[in-house]
């Protein structure tokens, strides 16, 4: 099938790597999805692994070079030259038969998921309306089950409310591609565990699994033990409920049988054996009673010999939850990455409560700088007021001084018993307006006044004078 020719940024991507893929010239990894589109077309080589790298193949030198591929024009070859004029010539009297006409080849129509995998190599991704959302979520399957795109990419739909809606081809998550060491089962379980020896002893009812299954559970358990202990997590058997049944619908008495920690954060393992659902035989009795139209019980529950496992403690998902068997896969094969979901989601439990602490931290610190500006805010204002009081004073004490002056100007024109009575309203006054004034004190800065929640209240910017995290009230 003809490739379509690389479009301009293809180019330049093809380039770049011909130079080297010198640093400081591609500034986002949108040169990786180009260069996947050139190694489909056989003009370069990627290396997937660390370090991400590129090398151009000869089709590739050839295109940069401007020459055409090899095969695209016919070209005469040196045996035709050699041969002689008398054989390679027609003769005159033989008439040259028509040539066959060539058959008319129709280009193959692309597909919907063609085009649109070409659509988001060149433009890295296409926007949609969200009615059109399940279409392209189709679209999508459809180009990972034919494996249209390299391994470490992933198509990812971004639906919004409130802007169109987008898919767009990119990298997956660096722990998607991290190669997991196996996590061997032993076939025996010799020298038990003490998680295992203690999930034995509180489970005797061996939660409801045949002998096989449980055994095989044991042997899991025992096979996530050594592995935790080796990488330092601790691993334990959670002791089992006590179903009261009074409060069945309160009590949660499958929340897991074993609990592994790693550090401060913790996530429980239930391990349950899988039912399936086949047709019952019945018996005469039951025939007849369904031939008279009387409702009979026609399926029936059984175990399988596969088990689940279902994870809770520690709240998201990056791979799933809930892990079980199949027929063709096994849960030896996926414990290491139900591992690594362990260590995913304490390791983003570690990094939320450090944000929060950066957080809390940040909120204490404005805190403590609004709360040092309110005190020094309260200082201002009430030395502020003192010295205005202060002023008030001396200018009352100033008035009541010239009244006074003026008093004893008028009690030397009073009798004898009229000068008495004024001497003494002359004696208090003076008494008082040297009471009042602030001249008479000791000049000084007055004292802080106490910074307690209400004095600073009005000065806090809106925050709680009690506290970053304390109400306002």
């Amino acid at each position: 099938m003809t490739k379509t020719p690389p479009n301009e940024w293809q180019l330049v991507v093809l380039q770049w790597i011909a130079d080297g893929c010198p640093e400081g010239v591609m500034t986002d990894t949108t040169y990786k999805v180009a260069a996947y589109a050139l190694e489909r077309r056989s003009l370069v080589k990627v290396k997937k692994r660390r370090p991400w790298n590129a090398i151009v193949t000869e089709q590739g030198r050839h295109l940069l070079a401007g020459e055409q591929p090899d095969g695209d024009s016919p070209a005469r070859s040196s045996a035709d030259d050699s041969l002689p004029t008398s054989i390679t010539s027609v003769p005159p009297k033989v008439k040259k038969a028509a040539a066959a006409p060539k058959p008319i080849v129709k280009p193959k129509t692309k597909s919907a998921t063609e085009l649109m995998m070409e659509k988001l190599e060149a433009e890295g991704s296409i926007e949609f309306d969200s009615s059109e959302s399940g279409k392209y979520r189709q679209l999508a399957n459809v180009a990972k089950r034919k494996k249209l795109f390299p391994d470490d990419m992933e198509l990812v739909i971004d639906k919004n409310w409130n802007k169109p809606c987008s898919i767009t081809l990119q990298r997956r998550p660096e722990w998607q591609l991290v190669e997991l060491e196996p996590i061997e089962v032993p076939a025996t379980v010799r020298s038990p565990h003490t998680a295992v020896t203690r999930m034995k002893e509180q489970r005797p009812d061996r939660e409801g699994m045949d002998t096989p299954r449980w055994n095989w559970t044991l042997r899991i358990v025992q096979a996530l033990a050594l592995e935790c202990e080796e990488r330092g997590y601790k691993i334990e058997a959670t002791p089992a409920p006590n179903i009261n049944p009074h409060r069945r619908y309160y009590d949660d008495p499958h929340k897991g049988q074993i609990k592994i920690s790693i550090g401060e954060d913790s996530a429980e393992l239930d391990f349950r054996q899988l039912r399936k659902t086949i047709p019952k035989i019945l018996t005469p009795a039951e025939e007849r009673r369904r031939a008279n139209g009387q409702y009979v019980v026609t399926e029936e529950s059984v175990n399988t010999d596969l088990i689940a496992i279902k994870m809770s403690g520690l709240d998201g998902e990056f791979w799933k939850s809930d892990w079980a068997e199949s027929d063709e896969l096994g849960a030896d094969q996926f414990l290491p990455r139900l591992l690594q979901e362990v260590e995913l989601r304490a390791a983003r439990a570690v990094e939320r409560r450090n944000l929060k602490k950066q957080h809390e931290d940040e909120e204490q610190r404005r805190w403590q700088i609004v709360h040092a500006q309110a005190v020094a805010q309260l200082n201002e204002k009430h030395r502020a007021d003192v010295l205005y009081d202060q002023a008030k004073r001396y200018q009352r004490a100033e008035l009541l001084a010239d009244y006074i002056a003026a008093m004893k100007v008028k009690a030397r024109t009073m009798t004898s018993a009229d000068a008495e009575a004024a001497e003494k309203w002359i004696y208090w006054a003076e008494s008082h307006m040297l009471a009042i004034n602030p001249l008479r004190n000791e000049l000084r800065m007055p004292d802080d006044p106490k910074p307690d929640a209400e004095a600073i209240k009005p000065f806090m910017q809106g925050w709680s004078p009690y506290g970053p995290t304390r109400s306002f009230f």
